[in-house]
């Protein structure tokens, strides 16, 4: 955990707690954006639950907190039994959720340090030919992983939101908040070619998001928002582009990338708005806001908009493009 992540996530609510008396689970909560959502939130004032697959990774995320005695949500959320056990054990202890922030996302775990290390290779080959075949034969394996994810990343995008919505949304207590996030080629994976490297994750969280806009008049308890963002620069995988991918681009196409980096924290801004707004706020449900180009928070982006620079990126493409 970096310290900025940390810090960024600190300086977040600090005039008052406007989150007070509400209970707020967070899935993924001890990693990432979903770790700095949890700092957020419990600055200010949530009553947090941390959702996470292991205790330790609790405990890790827990030792973070100062002053601060967060409860944890272990479970695996993929399996029906699993998260119906642990809501068993929040309602137990008379903390069920009033609001979810979804920000476990899985589905590169299998290949991403391969990736890496062949993408680090291509951009240290010592000829434009060397890197032209690199690309080339990454852009195959590129498939293959992808194509050997796909369950996993459906299960964890798509099946384990869906499995705990529904879980809760039966056992609220009043109404339930519903905060999921997905990114910019998810979003618009129907209309946009996501990058190939991360076609299956985009694919799964698309599927997710069509589930809410299906259900959003079946369960009228819930109030379900989408905060889409643009390319976290601080997550694991933006870090792994930004280092390898985009400095093999031309000039002009990294600079227009650059333009719609976004951070965690500016995930945590959009979700302070989120969750301090009137329900009423929300319109229909999902309602869909987009987090673009240094913590900019819209409702609506424009094909034009440099958020979507990165998309249809693939290494075929890029190896073709490789100057002899």
């Amino acid at each position: 955990m970096s310290n900025r992540l940390e810090s960024d996530a600190r300086s977040e609510f600090k005039e008052g707690q406007p989150l007070k008396g509400r209970r707020i689970l967070v899935t993924g909560g001890a990693t990432g954006a979903g770790l700095a959502t949890s700092i957020a939130l419990a600055d200010a004032g949530a009553d947090l639950i941390i959702g996470t697959r292991h205790f330790s990774h609790f405990e890790d995320a827990a030792s973070k907190m100062d002053g601060v005695s967060p409860t944890p949500f272990v479970a695996d959320l993929t399996d029906s039994d699993s998260t119906r056990k642990a809501l068993s054990f929040l309602e137990d202890a008379s903390k069920l959720p009033t609001d979810i922030v979804l920000s476990a996302a899985g589905g590169m775990e299998d290949f991403s340090t391969k990736l890496a290390l062949e993408l680090g290779r291509a951009a240290r080959a010592k000829t434009p030919e060397d890197k032209k075949e690199m690309l080339g034969v990454l852009s195959g394996h590129v498939k293959e992983w992808v194509s050997g994810a796909q369950d996993k990343a459906i299960a964890i995008n798509f099946l384990a939101n869906v499995n705990l919505v529904q879980s809760a949304a039966v056992n609220v207590e009043s109404r339930l908040r519903v905060v999921y996030y997905s990114s910019i080629p998810s979003t618009f994976f129907e209309s946009q070619d996501a990058p190939d490297f991360y076609r299956g994750v985009a694919s799964s969280k698309n599927q997710f998001e069509q589930w809410m806009h299906r259900s959003g008049m079946a369960y009228p308890n819930v109030d379900m928002t989408i905060v889409s963002g643009g390319l976290i620069e601080d997550s694991l995988v933006g870090k792994m582009v930004t280092r390898f991918l985009v400095p093999m681009l031309p000039v002009e196409q990294q600079e227009e990338i650059a333009k719609g980096y976004i951070h965690n924290s500016d995930m945590v801004e959009a979700t302070k708005q989120v969750l301090t707004s009137d329900t009423t706020d929300l319109g229909t449900s999902p309602k869909v806001v987009y987090v673009v180009g240094r913590g900019k928070i819209v409702d609506n982006v424009e094909p034009s908009d440099p958020v979507f620079a990165f998309n249809g990126l693939d290494f075929a493409s890029l190896s073709a493009s490789v100057a002899a």
